[in-house]
């Protein structure tokens, strides 16, 4: 990062942001060999409890339905999740992981979890704590 003086809070989020979305996809790619999309991993999230249906999907991601559908569509396709039509509400497809689904979302998990430790390596376990706390907050 650069030592300007015209930092701000949305220019230095997008620039960690980014770093941290390379270092989680360089080490998924370094232990496995499904490649997975940013938009795809936040589909496994929103399902990660259990099911959920596109619409929730797409109000949780701010997605379209085209998009969702598209996403699904290739997770199905990887063998990570199933969509079948909902029996409690007509129309309505319900998307669930399946068992390479639930390893998939475990395993990130783990990776997730080396991430912060390497963070709070680097700033300091006190410093990675008020990391934590001042973005689990309502600040906007």
């Amino acid at each position: 990062m650069s030592n300007n003086s015209t930092k701000n809070v949305l220019d230095l989020m997008r620039v960690h942001y980014t770093a941290l979305r390379s270092l989680a996809e360089q080490l998924w790619g370094d232990e496995k060999d499904i490649p997975i999309t940013i938009s795809e991993w936040y589909i496994l999230s929103s399902i990660q409890d259990g099911n959920d249906t596109i619409t929730k999907i797409c109000s949780k991601y701010d997605m379209s339905r085209q998009a969702a559908h598209k996403f699904i569509k290739g997770l199905e396709g990887k063998g990570i999740v199933s969509s079948t039509l909902s029996t409690e509400r007509k129309g309505k497809k319900v998307i669930s992981l399946t068992e390479l689904g639930i390893d998939c979302y475990t395993e990130t998990v783990v990776l997730k979890n080396k991430i912060d430790l390497q963070i709070s390596e680097r700033l300091g376990k006190d410093n990675f704590q008020r990391l934590i706390d001042l973005l689990d907050r309502e600040w906007i």
